[in-house]
């Protein structure tokens, strides 16, 4: 009884939410949009203040009238299932929900049927925006209701989507909930995606033994159940455990770094048999470029160039493509080319990641930014961008970001020796400004869903900075 209200207080909660976000949008205030609907102001206060619980059906509608085309298709749905129009509405053929018509295909009032669709709708969605698949996801979870396996695979889903958006703090949060709230109820099937969920973290994380772990548990369940397909997935991710470990360990232990190099080879090539059987050409494609990245951190760079015209080919005019094009231009930093090509090059890639709003993307495109000002002697603006590409993308166990402190400390170094401890303080102040300020490439920050203003406070207090600020995010 009690976890029923609460739910109800919730829902009614989403309505408050919708009507608050559309005022604020919009530049309005309640009184102003209960006179456009022909409602009483009070009647609007009074439910946003809480004084009163719920709207009146007939309160409800008037207002839908007014903000139903300015508000997302999930939103609409919400406003629309909690207030009690849409079993209202649905019958009279006179709304459509979450961009379909749902008069004329009523079997989505059903919710579990609702439920497929919506995580059918997300899985679309996400093709193109993780972001905006989200709410989706979300409301499929909360359409199934609590306690089944299918909210589980939504909840699994949501935390891969997390993933993709580098929002690792808030995915590890929602594995937690996972395994604390599904665990009796999951079928092998979603099992499985949450170990998939948890491999894909730890490795971005750089927790490589905890990924390796992770995907080997697949691979596991996938044998127990005979569904080969369901190890075969993800043997690529395993292959780039190894091959990143390896990196990881080539300078204090060679002779173990060369076993994960022979274990991303077996991996990646696994992978690579399967897609050419199943996959498509993107899928072929990563199998390439991730195993010619291999190569080049074994400094076999002649090998790895050969690959790339094959990764090209099959990537296309995907925007997976990008990938390929930083993984050039890195090359090309170590090869001591014009640095000039390189920065409008990493600027494109930095170009397409920001819409994509892919932080770890943008975030690879202002490293090599940085990379290619430092190799021109440019250490000032180098410092500025190896500290933007950190903002974004701030987690102090990813390999990159390791080697990217040590750059930091160098540059750091060299200033205060060359000209002085003030000279290099008064850098960082300008750095911390132009964060606040949203200048130079800081300006991406806003492409990012995460909340990284903790990251930021972190990062420039272990630069140094002189006074504490409120970096916010957005």
């Amino acid at each position: 009884m009690e976890e029923s209200l609460k739910a109800h207080q919730e829902d009614w909660q989403q309505v408050r939410r919708i009507i608050r976000e559309w005022l604020t949008v919009h530049a309005r205030t309640d009184r102003s949009l209960a006179i456009e609907a022909r409602i009483t102001p009070s009647s609007i206060s009074r439910f946003l203040n809480g004084i009163t619980a719920t709207l009146e059906i007939n309160t409800a509608a008037k207002l839908f009238s007014v903000i139903r085309e300015d508000i997302k298709p999930l939103d609409r749905y919400t406003f629309l299932r909690v207030t009690g129009l849409l079993d209202v509405l649905i019958p009279l053929q006179r709304v459509p929900v979450l961009e379909v018509d749902i008069a004329l295909n009523r079997s989505l009032s059903d919710p579990y049927k609702l439920g497929i669709y919506l995580m059918n709708k997300g899985i679309e969605v996400a093709q193109s925006s993780w972001e905006e698949a989200v709410p989706f996801v979300r409301g499929a979870e909360a359409t199934f209701g609590p306690r089944t396996n299918e909210a589980a695979r939504a909840a699994c889903m949501l935390a891969l989507l997390l993933v993709c958006l580098c929002d690792y703090d808030s995915a590890l949060q929602e594995v937690a909930r996972i395994e604390r709230d599904f665990d009796p109820v999951m079928d092998y099937g979603t099992k499985a995606d949450l170990y998939m969920v948890k491999g894909w973290l730890n490795y971005y994380l750089g927790d490589f033994p905890v990924a390796e772990y992770s995907f080997l548990q697949r691979i596991k369940l996938a044998e127990e159940t005979g569904v080969e397909i369901m190890g075969d997935s993800i043997r690529h991710f395993l292959g780039r455990v190894y091959s990143e470990w390896a990196q990881s360990l080539r300078f204090t232990d060679p002779t173990v770094a060369q076993e994960y190099i022979s274990k991303a080879k077996v991996q990646l090539d696994r992978s690579a048999t399967v897609n050419l059987r199943l996959g498509d050409e993107v899928s072929r494609g990563y199998d390439l470029l991730r195993w010619a990245q291999s190569l080049r951190a074994q400094g076999r760079g002649i090998e790895a160039k050969a690959l790339h015209k094959n990764v090209r080919e099959l990537f296309g005019k995907d925007p997976a493509v990008w990938h390929l094009i930083l993984e050039e231009l890195r090359m090309d930093i170590q090869e001591g080319e014009d640095t000039h090509p390189i920065i409008i090059g990493a600027e494109g890639a930095l170009h397409a990641w920001s819409e994509h709003k892919y932080p770890k993307g943008m975030s690879d495109s202002i490293h090599l930014i940085a990379e290619a000002k430092a190799a021109e002697g440019n250490v000032e603006e180098a410092l500025a961008d190896y500290v933007t590409s950190l903002c974004l993308y701030p987690f102090e166990n990813h390999l990159r970001n390791r080697y990217l402190w040590g750059a930091i400390r160098a540059i750091r170094s060299d200033i205060r020796v060359r000209r002085g401890s003030r000279t290099y303080e008064d850098l960082v102040k300008k750095i911390e400004e132009a964060i606040e300020e949203r200048t130079g490439y800081f300006l991406n920050l806003d492409n990012v869903v995460a909340d990284r203003k903790a990251d930021i406070e972190r990062i420039l207090k272990r630069l140094g900075a002189r006074r504490e600020g409120t970096y916010d995010t957005r």
